[in-house]
């Protein structure tokens, strides 16, 4: 019981001093307003749940960063060498040809003229519109975080140096143009475009930005629009050269990347898609939802508990020869139909939109 001469106590840090009823009413007040405001930042009055974000507008590059571009920017950089008698060179030059311009590449690694690197681009064009974009991949986890900074409210957007009718094609096969507010990249009006610009032509107002990028031009482009910038070092981009730009952050792996603009994102949620169908069918799946940014494991029907189970709680996608009866979670049933060989990219995307509706992201 308090009394107004006061009361004897341990104030905080283990100092001993005298506490007036007065001040201690004052201190669980502010401690009580205190409280209340903290949860107010994370506590929607309506009843949903408000996140605090890292960045509220967050642009990212695509090759390198949301993408795995390598294997068709390749095929068709050795297409075009090949179609015009040149030498391929090492793999290691061919990384080279990973985030810059066409033709500003073939002149500078391949010792063409200008005139020589429009006839080489035109070249790769020829493989790449009908085969050569989808020869990629989304990497790990960026579908998940795409859709966790989206349900929280960020503004988010592209800024390529790739083509933008190219770009736009490639987040929409890919099922991630539905998070984007806008895409920028060079249109035949500005083929030269800097990526500072196209950071400036989708930057909204009143939000605090960020720029993420794998190579040193995307952290330049973000200085020169005045945001912060973060480095996808798992990207294309030469580690040395992309820090020696000094980015605001540095992130080595795409999960990192997660922690840094989406802390209390969820951990990944699996299932299990029970299909019937052949091996070699099974196996085409696979790849394509690899492709897409799942990760995927095959398991038999035997194995339950024992591999299943962990590989859902872990987040995986687990690819069963049959029905899986013993084990909790979301559970498709899919027919050689819905495979990328035997069935139409309809029925895929109809399997797709059915994870995505269960959160299997």
């Amino acid at each position: 019981m308090l009394s107004r001469k006061g009361v004897r106590g341990e104030a905080l840090f283990g100092i001993q001093r005298a506490v007036s009823p007065e001040k201690l009413l004052r201190i669980v007040l502010i401690a009580e307003i205190v409280n209340l405001w903290y949860n107010s930042i994370l506590t929607n009055p309506f009843g949903g749940v408000l996140f605090v974000l890292t960045y509220d507008a967050v642009i990212f590059d695509l090759d390198g960063t949301l993408t795995d571009s390598r294997p068709g920017i390749f095929a068709c950089t050795v297409y075009a060498l090949k179609k015009m008698g040149l030498p391929v060179p090492p793999e290691a030059t061919l990384s080279r040809f990973l985030g810059p311009p066409l033709a500003e590449s073939f002149m500078k690694y391949c010792g063409m003229t200008e005139e020589q690197a429009a006839y080489a681009t035109d070249l790769y064009r020829e493989r790449y519109i009908p085969i050569g974009w989808k020869e990629n991949s989304v990497y790990p986890r960026i579908r998940a975080l795409l859709a966790a900074l989206k349900e929280r409210g960020a503004y988010l957007a592209v800024a390529t140096g790739k083509p933008e009718h190219t770009s736009v094609d490639i987040l929409r096969y890919f099922d991630l143009l539905r998070y984007f507010d806008a895409v920028a990249g060079p249109t035949p009006q500005d083929l030269h475009a800097d990526k500072g610009t196209l950071i400036r032509r989708v930057l909204p107002e009143g939000r605090k930005a960020v720029m993420i990028g794998d190579i040193a031009g995307d952290i330049k482009g973000a200085q020169d629009a005045g945001i912060d910038s973060a480095a996808a070092l798992y990207g294309y981009g030469k580690r040395a050269e992309t820090l020696a730009q000094r980015p605001t952050h540095a992130a080595e792996t795409t999960q990192a990347l997660c922690e840094l603009l989406c802390p209390d994102m969820p951990a990944p949620k699996g299932c299990v898609i029970a299909f019937e169908g052949e091996s070699a069918q099974r196996e085409a799946l696979k790849e394509r939802l690899t492709q897409f940014g799942y990760s995927v494991r095959r398991a038999q029907a035997r194995d339950g508990r024992d591999v299943i189970l962990p590989a859902v709680n872990h987040g995986e996608i687990v690819l069963c020869d049959r029905h899986v009866g013993n084990v909790p979670g979301v559970v498709f049933r899919v027919s050689a139909a819905q495979t990328p060989e035997e069935g139409t990219e309809e029925a895929f995307r109809k399997l797709l939109g059915q994870m995505t509706g269960e959160g299997v992201l």
